[in-house]
């Protein structure tokens, strides 16, 4: 849609250009209205004047505020090019200014004129352009931030075609800073090396976390990026491998099984295999798939880590427990078809599958269909349903419906308080502003005595457990917790008439970044849970001090 200046007010100016309307029904500038990039219009009052001929008037007068006003602020081009802390850091920012009611000319400029600049007489953005790296996760890093600020600054796109503009190799980098590879290498970039000669793809994760670096848009991108030497520059990071690659161009792929204690000894024996490690409280045997790569599954007492996902090794540290080193050559190769069929006869389940590695949302939304759950779209980077009525809840509640339903870049809500197998679902929501979240979730699972446990890492850091209850769990329940330092520390209870958002949803966190939930588990097999029981234990983490 099209406005000539008569219809809106951009920061008390008429507006021309193209507008769309937004999600709360307000107008917004842009062909397409963007989260946190599209800017909200204000409608022109008609007060019964003459209003089409004062617009006309008040159009050229601010047309011509905006000329004289550009010959006395002098904006100087400058393109600020990349030094080498730019090049250690991956990322140079940029800065573009556009003048409002012009959809011709963009200026690049440096960072002093960009904050002292008007903002009411130009529209200004900056940018995280990335200068090195993996090829294709610089052209597809790049695009996202062309193509998220285009409809705000027109013509962006024909501005920024060279998505490579500035980008240098690894190797031409490490000739300039004056060393020669495999000299002057931290730990990290040793251990990276050893994993690379021997086939392995690895992956930067945060200091003393077991959770990835940098996966704040899409873990599809950052499981399928492959990474170089400068992204283990920071000696501070811990360090994955990606499971279900393939080793060296040949025939065979990383795997590791983690089957419940009980069956170790089975699952040794067919693989024939004598190398396993301990893991926090976990066994992982480490096998070779011929003949197939094996997605990661969860089966009743057995998990397959494979496609799709990473495992933590050496040299990663802050952690609550050792993280073993890998002996690789003791690592056996077993069929891929042969081994899924052993488990699946060994658990007696099909198994759920965690397809990290789709990219299309309605395969998603399928997959929790085919389980059985009632699931809704929900608004791009929200968590509220788009059929949302705060009047009549009952209306987007009891409506079905399908993968089709879904666009996109929708999110993906699931209905609790839904009976599923004779009982009811619900959530638990851990919301805890600080480091104690993992203490309280680890007391809650074992108090509840899961064999099974199903969990997601919000956005913001919190965590959902998925469990059946034996009755109906009315509604919402806030649990406030009595004996933190943070007066929001809560746990909240999902039940009839409510959706969550759930993986692979995105939502903007805390920090105003986005961030992409992650979900663990078999969810086709959930623990049943008594609902006095639940209110005991809960009633109980509400008064405990963590």
């Amino acid at each position: 849609m099209y406005t000539d200046g008569t219809k809106f007010l951009l920061n008390n100016i008429p507006y021309i250009g193209q507008y769309t309307i937004g999600p709360d029904n307000n107008s917004y500038t842009g062909n397409e209205y963007i989260f946190g990039i599209s800017i909200q219009l204000k409608l022109i009052e008609n007060t019964g004047k003459n209003l089409q001929g004062d617009i006309d008037n008040e159009v050229e007068y601010y047309k011509t505020i905006n000329e004289d006003y550009s010959r006395i602020k002098k904006i100087y081009a400058k393109e600020v090019k990349p030094i080498n802390i730019d090049y250690d850091n991956n990322f140079l920012l940029r800065y573009f200014v556009q003048k409002f009611n012009s959809e011709i000319s963009i200026i690049e400029i440096d960072e002093n004129q960009y904050n002292s600049l008007d903002s009411e007489y130009y529209k200004k953005i900056s940018i995280e352009w990335m200068i090195n790296g993996n090829t294709e996760a610089v052209v597809v890093h790049n695009r996202i931030q062309v193509n998220e600020n285009k409809d705000y600054i027109i013509g962006l796109e024909n501005k920024l075609s060279n998505l490579m503009e500035y980008y240098k190799p690894q190797d031409e980098l490490i000739f300039q800073q004056g060393n020669t590879p495999g000299v002057n290498k931290n730990n990290n970039q040793i251990y990276y090396t050893t994993y690379n000669n021997l086939g392995f793809d690895s992956i930067p994760l945060k200091s003393n976390s077991v959770y990835p670096e940098n996966i704040i848009d899409n873990l599809y991108l950052f499981l399928n990026t492959k990474y170089n030497m400068l992204d283990f520059s920071n000696s501070n990071l811990n360090i994955g491998i990606k499971t279900g690659t393939i080793v060296n161009d040949e025939n065979k792929y990383l795997t590791v099984i983690e089957p419940n204690p009980g069956l170790v000894e089975q699952i040794l024996e067919f693989t024939n295999n004598t190398f396993f490690r301990k893991f926090k409280n976990r066994i992982q045997i480490f096998v070779y798939t011929t003949d197939s790569y094996l997605e990661t599954i969860y089966f009743k007492d057995c998990k397959i880590i494979g496609r799709g996902n990473y495992i933590v090794a050496t040299p990663s540290n802050g952690l609550d427990y050792q993280v073993t080193e890998i002996d690789f050559n003791k690592i056996q190769e077993v069929s891929g078809n042969s081994l899924l069929q052993f488990i699946q006869d060994l658990t007696d389940s099909e198994g759920v599958y965690n397809y990290n590695n789709i990219e299309n949302i309605k395969d998603y939304a399928q997959k929790y269909i085919d389980v059985g759950y009632e699931i809704a779209p929900f608004g791009p980077l929200s968590k509220q349903s788009i059929d949302a009525d705060k009047f009549d809840i009952e209306k987007s509640y009891n409506k079905m419906y399908t993968a089709n339903d879904f666009n996109e870049d929708n999110n993906i809500g699931i209905k609790t308080g839904k009976i599923i197998n004779g009982n009811y679902f619900i959530i638990i929501d851990l919301d805890v502003y600080n480091d104690k979240i993992n203490k309280i979730f680890d007391y809650l699972v074992d108090n509840l005595n899961l064999d099974n446990i199903i969990y997601e890492k919000t956005a913001t850091n919190g965590r959902h457990l998925w469990i059946l209850t034996n009755e109906i769990w009315p509604g919402r329940t806030v649990f406030k917790l009595e004996n933190t330092n943070n007066d929001k520390d809560i746990i909240e209870v999902f039940g009839y008439k409510h959706f969550v958002a759930v993986y692979p949803s995105m939502v903007i966190g805390r920090d105003g970044i986005k961030r992409q939930y992650t979900i663990q588990g078999d969810y086709s097999n959930l623990p049943i849970i008594d609902n006095k029981k639940l209110v005991k234990i809960l009633n109980k983490i509400k008064t405990k001090k963590f």
